[in-house]
């Protein structure tokens, strides 16, 4: 075999061997991923579970649920949030397991959402649960609107957020959708206390705004009202 052909297979093997150990190394990466939200998500699962079974107490001594009850959906409301980014960015859509984790996930989103505003109804005060729903399709809104929550979520912990994607393939999500009257040009949907339903983009202020016109008893109200 001539040299010149000698240095081109080379290259080739070369090139070949890099971009096998690419693959490897990006679907490890991908596997380590997905492993690590399913780990998370199985502890704020724990943590809705712990919700559901401390309610037996609300019967029992109310100022004692209510005490466990929204110091337990703070700190699911905290674990939503990050779940929430990593899912998001991660990209897991090549996974085998990705349908199964979306649609645990989404259905623990909602049970956060749905608990909170029995704990809101039960205790009273100032928590106050909002849902957005949002479409991960030409809706940069959506994302803004997010962050618009993600940060009053992270300055009010007693402001519970949740958020569901309206076009994903679940029974439960079509019937939100109808319940709400979600369309596609609508995007995104701010549910306030499972009851009160705007649709289009709110700025930070607006949003506070809309939560102390059924719940004054936020601290940011007194300025707003």
């Amino acid at each position: 075999m001539e040299p010149k052909y000698r240095k081109f297979l080379l290259a080739v093997l070369i090139t070949a061997s890099l971009m096998a150990a690419s693959f490897l190394v990006g679907y490890s990466l991908q596997t380590y991923k997905a492993s690590v939200i399913s780990s998370e998500l199985q502890s704020f699962q724990q943590n809705i579970y712990q919700l559901e079974v401390s309610q037996s107490l609300g019967n029992i001594n109310t100022p004692l649920y209510c005490s466990v009850a929204e110091y337990t959906l703070s700190q699911a409301g905290t674990q939503a949030t990050q779940l929430s980014n990593e899912v998001t960015q991660a990209g897991l859509q090549k996974q085998d397991n990705y349908a199964m984790l979306m649609e645990s996930y989404t259905y623990s989103r909602l049970e956060l959402w749905i608990l909170g505003q029995k704990i809101a109804s039960t205790c009273g005060g100032n928590l106050t649960t909002v849902l957005l729903i949002y479409t991960p399709f030409n809706c940069n809104n959506c994302a803004v609107e997010g962050s618009e929550l993600q940060y009053l979520n992270e300055k009010y912990p007693n402001i519970v957020v949740s958020s569901v994607d309206g076009n994903y393939s679940l029974p439960i999500i079509s019937s939100l959708d109808k319940i709400y009257n979600v369309s596609q040009s609508g995007y995104p949907y701010l549910v306030f206390g499972g009851k009160y339903v705007l649709s289009g983009y709110l700025s930070t202020y607006q949003i506070e705004k809309e939560i102390c016109s059924y719940n004054s008893n936020q601290s940011f109200c007194g300025p707003l009202s």
